[in-house]
């Protein structure tokens, strides 16, 4: 198990995974802003709104991609395609938070805000 600091560093890179071609913008190669856009915790009215994300820094590229096998494709409609890949301090810019709650693996992380 690897151990992450409990805070999120600027500088750490975050990865969102994509299950369909028009969640990628072709002309820039980045992924859609509709993949980064909150959704309510556990569907409920007032839920926090809140974003999942991977802390893949200090990870290979098969460990992503066996995260997203466990993970994200269970619960998504296709298996994913391809992933984004951003610095933390993105987020933090637009003064949103990071919270790194290691749920469902360790390398778990939402954004929220």
């Amino acid at each position: 198990m690897r151990l992450l600091p409990s805070d999120v560093q600027a500088d750490e890179l975050l990865s969102s995974f994509v299950f369909r071609p028009d969640q990628v913008v072709k002309r820039t190669n980045s992924i859609h802003h509709s993949r980064l856009m909150p959704r309510r915790r556990d569907k409920k009215p007032k839920g926090r709104l809140e974003t999942s994300v991977c802390r893949s820094q200090n990870l290979t590229e098969a460990q992503i991609w066996e995260i997203c096998s466990l993970f994200f494709d269970k619960h998504a409609p296709k298996p994913a395609i391809g992933r984004g890949v951003g610095p933390a301090k993105a987020v933090f810019a637009v003064g949103l938070n990071i919270e790194a709650d290691g749920k469902p693996y360790p390398e778990h992380a939402n954004i929220i805000g």
